[in-house]
């Protein structure tokens, strides 16, 4: 079991290395109504439709070596506005600490995705994303601090009912890295 999470963590660090070190090349624009096309035929309107809903479940945080910094449960509120754009609410309770909400933004921007995320404390930041069939990739560097993260989510569908993924490291302007495993399922008994 150590061996395999140990594996997990280094593919994960090589795709790591091999995405920062690569050029960035922007898929071919697919426009909010192209989007929303392929979508219909799935029955979802917009590329974050299937995200709709309210989530609930566990965010770990751990170091490179797996040890784990924190465990907190999460409550996670997503809403289609547009075909093009989602809103979400956030709420996470650590051990030890109360409930922290924070606020994010989806949205399609000509030929990519953007992640507008606002803390408690009102700071905001930005992240770049891509769709890849059913998954989204979230990346954003700093280089004014030299920080980066990166997330992968997805929504799985299986038989006990939806699975809503995420996985993904960020590197904060010291140095130290943290990696991200969070698992929520769909409160609602519907699945989408």
């Amino acid at each position: 079991m150590i061996r395999v999470f140990l594996l997990a963590l280094l593919a994960l660090g090589a795709l790591v290395l091999v995405a920062t070190r690569l050029p960035y090349q922007a898929p071919a624009p697919r426009a909010a109504h192209e989007i929303s096309e392929e979508a219909e035929g799935s029955g979802e309107a917009g590329p974050f439709a299937r995200w709709d809903g309210i989530w609930e479940g566990t965010l770990t945080t751990r170091r490179p070596d797996g040890t784990i910094v924190e465990t907190a449960q999460v409550r996670q509120e997503s809403t289609t506005i547009s075909p093009a754009e989602q809103k979400i609410n956030v709420m996470d309770r650590g051990a030890g600490r109360g409930a922290v909400i924070s606020r994010h933004v989806h949205r399609e921007v000509g030929d990519h995705l953007e992640c507008e995320v606002t803390d408690p404390n009102g700071l905001r930041k930005i992240l770049r994303g891509n769709l890849s069939g059913p998954v989204i990739f979230w990346h954003r560097r700093d280089p004014s601090t030299r920080g980066e993260e990166s997330y992968r989510e997805e929504v799985l569908r299986l038989p006990g009912g939806d699975l809503y993924t995420l996985d993904g490291f960020r590197v904060d302007a010291k140095g130290e890295s943290l990696i991200y495993e969070g698992r929520y399922r769909r409160v609602e008994n519907t699945p989408r």
